[in-house]
């Protein structure tokens, strides 16, 4: 899964790309590639899409660091 906060463009992108019927998107944005030659982890890559486990992680540490005082806006 991959969060799409802040990410359709991306996925806009992959379709646009390599054509929206290769491309499986509900809306949570289960994502898999249906290219043969294409698996769906290299499509996150190439369009440094974010995963919904990486998502959370940086969820929870930016919340951390909002409570100690440290976070800083990206």
């Amino acid at each position: 899964m991959l969060c799409h906060d802040y990410k359709l463009k991306r996925l806009k992108d992959v379709c646009a790309k390599y054509g929206s019927s290769n491309i499986r998107a509900e809306c949570l944005v289960i994502f898999g590639s249906l290219i043969p030659d294409i698996s769906t982890d290299e499509l996150i890559e190439e369009f440094a899409m974010e995963t919904l486990l990486d998502y959370l992680a940086r969820a929870r540490s930016n919340r951390t660091k909002a409570i100690e005082g440290t976070y800083r806006p990206e």
